[in-house]
């Protein structure tokens, strides 16, 4: 289905070619240590002000509209709708909205969607985990793969009322899969919010066969060598708030959920640290597929 939209559409043919190189439509590389950004950041300076650039041009002033691009989750040319209302910050709302009209995947999403397909090109018989269950991300995956399974966190009766109907739970410190039994999982800002993160790193690796993927997006600070932590569980239960308390947006909960940290580049060492023999900071733009907002990351670990 394509749904309807008032936002008027900008064209952005002229500045995708001067922007992106003609032999690929889209900028996607990684990092396995801040160092390494530094440096290729560094060599390529110039032509990430002309994105910056471009991007505060873009919409000349308008707080919602629309870009012609294609849609890797869709696989089909859409349009993406982005809106600056509800956005602290521009960064987040290019990566929170840029909601493409046909499949509903926000751009975090579908570059996530677009990398499984083009870097990690499973097999259709994968069997693939993902932290979210009956959402457009779910519903892109199950057209790529014949066994995806989905969950939600309901730990108490009420966020389990909230849940879909036959939803299945789990908790991603306490997972019911058997050892070694995943080709794939994918977590989407969900590890920011998990108080013992470093327990659910040590799950998914138990859980994946080997040479499995662990596919993540969390709010991370690329200039950041150390996690933010924010709020923290004490012995009896009760929360200690360290910063100022942030509430993400929750299906399941009207008063949204906590954020227990920022995440920096020491997420890789303790990704290795749970027994992963890679971890990667992919930084990813494409004009043309609707990935802005330089730069974007989410991040992936390979057993």
């Amino acid at each position: 289905m394509y749904f309807a939209y008032t936002a008027p559409i900008v064209d952005v043919a002229a500045q995708a070619s001067r922007l992106e190189s003609p032999e690929a439509q889209r900028w996607q590389t990684s990092f396995a240590s801040y160092q390494e950004l530094v440096e290729y950041f560094s060599a390529h300076a110039e032509r990430l002000r002309d994105i910056t650039t471009f991007e505060k041009n873009i919409a000349h002033g308008l707080q919602s509209f629309a870009l012609r691009g294609y849609c890797a989750a869709c696989r089909r040319k859409s349009r993406f709708w982005a809106n600056f209302l509800s956005s602290k910050t521009e960064w987040r709302g290019w990566r929170e909205t840029l909601i493409c009209l046909r499949c509903r995947l926000v751009s975090r999403l579908r570059a996530a969607i677009d990398f499984i397909d083009s870097a990690l090109a499973l097999p259709e018989a994968s069997v693939v985990y993902t932290t979210e269950s009956k959402t457009p991300f779910v519903r892109a995956l199950v057209r790529r793969f014949r066994t995806v399974i989905g969950s939600e966190y309901a730990p108490d009766r009420a966020r389990r009322f909230r849940s879909p109907r036959g939803a299945r739970h789990e908790d991603l410190t306490k997972l019911t899969f058997a050892d070694r039994s995943l080709d794939l999982i994918c977590t989407n800002d969900v590890l920011e919010h998990v108080p013992d993160y470093k327990a659910a790193l040590r799950e998914c690796f138990r859980c994946l066969r080997p040479g499995g993927h662990l596919v993540v997006t969390v709010p991370f600070m690329l200039l950041a060598q150390e996690t933010q932590v924010r709020a923290r569980v004490e012995p009896d239960g009760s929360i200690e708030y360290l910063t100022e308390p942030e509430f993400h947006d929750d299906p399941l909960d009207p008063q949204g959920v906590l954020c227990f940290y920022n995440y920096g580049w020491d997420l890789l060492a303790e990704m290795k640290n749970a027994g992963f023999a890679d971890a990667r900071v992919r930084v990813y733009w494409s004009l043309r597929r609707g990935y802005l907002g330089v730069p974007q990351t989410f991040i992936t670990a390979q057993r």
